[in-house]
């Protein structure tokens, strides 16, 4: 998941939820297997993911040079099953 925020000047309130609580699990209506998150914070995995997401959602590019010009790195967060 990428907390983009469009590239705003904050984290998406998910966000601090998430670092808040990171024994969050996650989970789909109506069941189905747990998920647990966790923020990706090595610097060689989140550019390899990033070169993925630029792919898949090329504006990906476009939220962090905004997200750069107020200072904020925008972070990943790995979903897995719990």
């Amino acid at each position: 998941m990428v907390a983009s925020s469009y590239g705003r000047a904050r984290h998406p309130a998910w966000y601090h939820n998430l670092r808040a609580h990171p024994e969050v699990t996650l989970s789909r209506a109506g069941g189905g297997p747990a998920r647990t998150a966790a923020v990706i914070d090595d610097p060689a995995e989140l550019s390899r993911l990033w070169a993925l997401a630029d792919r898949v959602y090329p504006l990906f590019a476009d939220y962090r040079t905004a997200a750069a010009r107020v200072d904020r790195t925008i972070p990943m967060v790995r979903i897995t099953a719990g």
